[in-house]
């Protein structure tokens, strides 16, 4: 398939950035596969390309049952394929549900490509139903994944569409009426920094070493539920005007609060932009300790002349850290306030 030098049927083009990969060039079963997307928003050509997309999912289930490598790849495909058929349709909550499943199996299967293309899809198909936050998320998500990538000219070419149609969304958006009330939506992706100390005061990385995808809570092809108070559940609600972040715990200095080893624990940064985490009295927070550069995992608590960041465990060996209040606010930096706690199912 020739170069494309410009890109502006938005499910063509989904399609044609999926052809453009040299290894799938090479491939007979992705050149037919791919090829039949060549005129994909030509509906006398739709039912073929179709059935040809049916078939790859077919096939890809055969070669999932023998171990086949090209398994995942072959199926993530096909669904970009079909969700891009929905998108020329204009049926836009039919493509984001098949974009969500490629994201998910390009991701799992190791295909940074893959995936960043099927976000950029995803993200598509959100700005033309007018959800901005989950538009903006994903182009900002693609453009990440993509940053790991080498920058030859398949990738170049891709991250310059991802950052067209991003800044085409933001002109969009800039001219529709807003409204003041708060939103709250499901948050798409949180970023994973690392393992947090509940117990001695460790240092903690200050960059991302995964994703969880809030839809479904999957993370490293296991999934995961929401502990609650109450009851589980597979769904998160936040803020959009808030920053979140997530840490896999080490340690059981808060087993007594339902946060035990190997859990991930999701933080809230800020309230508002520009702002600081303030937590009550009784809160769970990460703490980064003063004068030291670690972190650990405690439980804030609001004395007459001091602030206390104390264990919450069955383990009798963990301490308390004391220390007096001070004018300038808290001892220390809190890193963030708990929210919610993942557990394995």
């Amino acid at each position: 398939m020739s170069t494309i030098i410009d890109c502006p049927n938005r499910a063509q083009c989904i399609v044609d950035l999926l052809a453009q990969r040299k290894e799938e060039r090479k491939s007979a079963a992705w050149t037919l596969l791919l090829s039949e997307g060549h005129d994909l928003c030509n509906e006398s050509k739709a039912i073929q390309a179709r059935q040809s997309y049916d078939q790859a999912l077919k096939l890809s289930d055969d070669l999932a049952a023998v171990h086949d490598k090209d398994a995942n790849r072959l199926k993530a495909t096909a669904l970009t394929c079909i969700g891009a058929m929905y998108f020329c349709r204009k049926e836009a909550d039919s493509a984001i549900v098949r974009f969500r499943q490629s994201v998910g199996i390009f991701e799992q299967d190791g295909d940074k490509y893959g995936q960043a293309v099927a976000l950029f899809a995803l993200a598509q198909a959100h700005e033309f139903q007018k959800q901005w936050t989950e538009a903006f998320r994903y182009y900002e998500w693609s453009q990440r994944v993509l940053s790991h990538l080498n920058s030859d000219s398949t990738t170049i070419y891709l991250r310059q569409q991802v950052e067209k149609r991003h800044g085409e969304a933001i002109d969009h958006w800039e001219k529709t009426p807003k409204t003041s009330a708060p939103v709250r939506e499901l948050l798409g992706f949180l970023p994973i920094f690392g393992r947090i100390p509940a117990g001695d005061p460790r240092i903690i990385s200050q960059s991302v070493a995964d994703y969880i995808e809030t839809d479904r809570l999957i993370i490293n092809d296991r999934l995961y539920y929401v502990a609650t108070s109450s009851s589980p559940k597979l769904r998160l609600t936040f803020s959009p005007f808030a920053t979140y972040i997530a840490f896999r715990v080490n340690g059981d200095s808060m087993n007594n609060a339902g946060i035990d080893d190997g859990d991930y624990v999701i933080l809230r940064t800020n309230s508002a932009p520009g702002t600081e985490p303030v937590p009550e009295s009784g809160e769970i927070v990460a703490v980064a300790l003063p004068e030291e550069e670690t972190a650990t995992l405690k439980r804030f608590r609001k004395k007459s002349d001091q602030v206390v960041f104390e264990p919450d465990s069955k383990n009798p060996n963990h301490k308390s850290y004391r220390f007096d209040k001070i004018s300038s606010g808290f001892p220390g930096k809190i890193v963030g306030i708990h929210v919610a706690t993942l557990k394995p199912l």
